[in-house]
């Protein structure tokens, strides 16, 4: 529903006014709210009736405008998000948002990336409602983009904000990585080969009941 603006009638007087002179005259109407839309004013001016006007043509003129809604766009944020499995809805953009002073929805804004913003690629951005999710295996990190909302009503009314997704990991992730200690990589029969084995956890959780299984080749 919008606030219309309704006309009003504002007398302005001067005592005198010298032939080929301009008079400055201004009123001003503002309202308390306002979605997108055209003002027209038109100001005319009367004569009294012992004044004669030769040109009563230019006696009238009217100024147009467009009024603008009042939009804010907030940064948001949300952290401690597991990547392993992936997380839908983790933010919405919208949360933080207002238009007029009233929550910011998918009817009322159109919701987009910002110019020439690129998506991180761990992240998936349902411009239709603003969602934000995670995807699977998602490494541990802070993720971000910019995005825009667009009075729906006025598109050229836009606003830019950051979204900002900090990922977690809280899985074991075990990397085993065996060298030649000593010896050759090509030893004849009777020579005597070391290797060293090393085991590290480059999760975000303690790995608990490992069992390292090294197979020794036939005729070893």
């Amino acid at each position: 529903m919008y606030n219309q603006i309704k006309p009003l009638k504002i007398r302005l007087s001067t005592t005198s006014a010298l032939v080929g002179t301009t008079v400055g005259l201004m009123g001003m109407v503002i309202p308390s709210t306002a979605m997108a839309q055209n003002a027209e004013n038109t100001a005319t001016i009367t004569l009294p009736s012992n004044a004669v006007d030769p040109d009563t043509s230019n006696n009238s003129a009217t100024d147009s405008d467009t009024i603008f809604a009042n939009i804010i766009a907030n940064d948001d944020s949300v952290t401690n998000i597991n990547g392993l499995a992936a997380n839908n809805n983790v933010l919405n953009v919208l949360d933080a948002d207002t238009l007029n002073g009233n929550n910011a929805t998918s009817s009322n804004v159109i919701i987009s990336l910002a110019p020439g913003e690129t998506l991180p690629p761990e992240l998936s951005f349902d411009d239709s409602t603003g969602n934000i999710s995670v995807l699977a295996n998602t490494p541990a990190g802070t993720y971000e983009f910019d995005y825009q909302i667009c009075e729906t009503d006025n598109p050229t009314n836009c606003r830019i904000a950051t979204a900002t997704v900090t990922v977690i990991r809280t899985d074991a992730n075990l990397v085993t990585v065996k060298t030649l200690a000593s010896g050759t990589a090509t030893p004849e029969e009777g020579d005597t080969v070391t290797f060293e084995i090393a085991v590290r956890n480059d999760g975000g959780a303690q790995a608990t009941n490992v069992t390292l299984t090294d197979l020794i080749p036939a005729g070893l």
